[in-house]
């Protein structure tokens, strides 16, 4: 792959799907199909999400111009955000890691200037012009939704995780117990892309030596007011 700015994109990419997938890690079946927001979506109907209205339509059916994808897209009625109840967590996952790898075969060889192979008439005026911009468009989703996951798993039922607490959470709109997460993120007029993040550890986690040394929390981390 010679082509450094798509080199460069599809590792951002990579980067957000491992997050999708690396915050879900060690949910059971229940958890994961648990709605935890108001809203009602699930942890994994947003994976399913991204995998069917995320992956495939935008890498298969748009950029590539697959018909077999874009009939199944066209054809189905199919809810991404509610995947059937005798599909498996662990189906649901393997799906998202197949159409990631299946656009990442289309994507190693395509040319970032190309027009869109097929453009849906269901967006009327609304046009991305350029694979650039279509894999743009999916990073940003993948990260926003990559926060979404993280603002979800926040919320605890114990204080026995690290962190865990009676704080405010934007997540949960309001106090309760509770994980928080500190992002830092990169905004310009066009995109928005999440580049790290790290776990708030309170004053008085900070302080208690018998939870931290129970928990494995590093001896150098300690507490730091958000904006440190």
């Amino acid at each position: 792959m010679a082509d450094t700015e798509l080199t460069t994109l599809l590792g951002v990419l990579n980067s957000k799907r491992k997050h999708v997938l690396d915050i879900l890690e060690g949910l059971d079946e229940e958890a994961l199909r648990r709605p935890v927001l108001p809203s009602g979506w699930t942890c994994l109907g947003l994976v399913h999400h991204l995998a069917l209205d995320g992956e495939k339509f935008w890498f298969r059916a748009v950029a590539a111009g697959e018909q077999a994808a874009i009939e199944e897209i066209l054809g189905s009625g199919e809810n991404a955000w509610q995947p059937a109840l005798e599909k498996t967590a662990e189906e649901v996952f393997a799906l998202y890691r197949k159409e990631g790898e299946l656009a990442d075969t289309f994507l190693a060889g395509a040319d970032l200037k190309a027009a869109p192979s097929w453009w849906p008439d269901f967006f009327g005026n609304w046009r991305l012009d350029n694979l650039r911009e279509v894999i743009l468009h999916v990073i940003t989703e993948t990260a926003t939704h990559a926060g979404h996951l993280d603002a979800v798993r926040d919320a605890k039922s114990s204080t026995d995780c690290v962190g865990a607490g009676r704080q405010y959470s934007g997540a949960i709109g309001g106090v309760g117990l509770c994980q928080v997460s500190v992002h830092l993120a990169a905004v310009t007029a066009t995109t928005k892309v999440v580049i790290d993040r790290a776990l708030y550890l309170s004053a008085d986690w900070a302080a208690d030596e018998e939870r931290r040394e129970a928990a494995g929390v590093p001896e150098e981390t300690g507490f730091a007011r958000k904006p440190q």
